[in-house]
């Protein structure tokens, strides 16, 4: 892989596509066309391991900018917690949602008869991982989510999450996590048998359109809009609520300093914390 460029400020494409992440594509996406290959005409279940290995290359993307960022101008920056951590999870969410799917397609076709025992077993795990992926990204986020200037061996923290927010986003994530799972233990002991169709072994060739379908479709949707409410709003409190505490740390350090540090921040930065015009 190409070596990354220390005098730029943002990666270019070839920077940004990682062994890693080409690695971690290319094992998903060959799991994910065995899962195709089984024929799958009711696609519903396969967008929530494709859900989760979005936000992952999202995640994986951003780590190795902010790494970049960090050789550059020595900013330790983490303003949607460690997305390093993030990253991995989100992976390991989806490639476990993969092989889930994949061992659930295969029963269909050779042991038919026993989906109808499996399946309470099987919504239960695959939509407490789903959600669950979500609210792991925000149990530790208070350790991680901060903005700090690393400078002559000194770490200033900048801006940090207060414990008000970081409680009021938790509490939502997790009040979230246990309705939708309590709804979709509920709705599946109620289980009409004509949704087992949705499996490819068990296809009748109609399509069903069931309570716990509608309540799937839902739980796709919500569940990663909650994140992504979470998570800007995390961002923009780290960025913007604290501009004059981190205007007066930053003003704390002799005049030479803060123009060296200041003209290695990324322009979006000091935009944002300086009221700078962008160039």
């Amino acid at each position: 892989m190409n070596e990354i460029n220390p005098n730029e400020e943002n990666l270019l494409l070839r920077e940004v596509l990682s062994e890693g992440l080409i690695r971690d594509t290319i094992v998903f996406l060959s799991a994910f066309l065995f899962i195709i290959s089984q024929e799958w005409k009711n696609i519903l279940l396969l967008f929530f391991p494709i859900v989760n290995f979005i936000f992952f290359i999202f995640f994986k993307i951003i780590a190795t900018n902010r790494n970049h960022l960090v050789q550059v101008s020595n900013l330790i920056y983490y303003p949607l917690g460690s997305e390093k951590k993030n990253s991995s999870r989100l992976y390991f969410a989806s490639m476990f949602l993969s092989i889930i799917l994949l061992w659930m397609g295969y029963e269909s076709y050779l042991h038919p008869q026993l989906i109808d025992n499996f399946f309470l077993s099987f919504s239960i795990l695959f939509i407490l991982i789903f959600t669950f992926s979500f609210l792991w990204i925000f149990i530790d986020i208070w350790r991680y989510a901060r903005i700090k200037i690393k400078f002559e061996n000194k770490k200033i923290v900048f801006s940090t999450l207060s414990k008000n927010l970081y409680l009021r986003i938790i509490l939502s994530e997790f009040s979230l996590f246990l309705v939708l799972n309590f709804l979709n233990l509920l709705f599946t002991l109620f289980l009409d048998s004509e949704f087992l169709s949705i499996f490819p072994g068990l296809d009748t060739g109609r399509f069903n359109l069931s309570y716990l379908f509608g309540l799937y479709c839902i739980i796709l949707i919500i569940t990663p809009i909650m994140a992504i409410i979470n998570l800007n709003i995390m961002y923009r409190y780290l960025h913007y609520h604290d501009r004059e505490v981190i205007r007066a740390k930053f003003e704390t350090f002799p005049e030479d300093v803060q123009d060296q540090i200041k003209t290695k921040l990324n322009l979006k930065l000091r935009k944002i914390i300086f009221d700078e015009e962008l160039e």
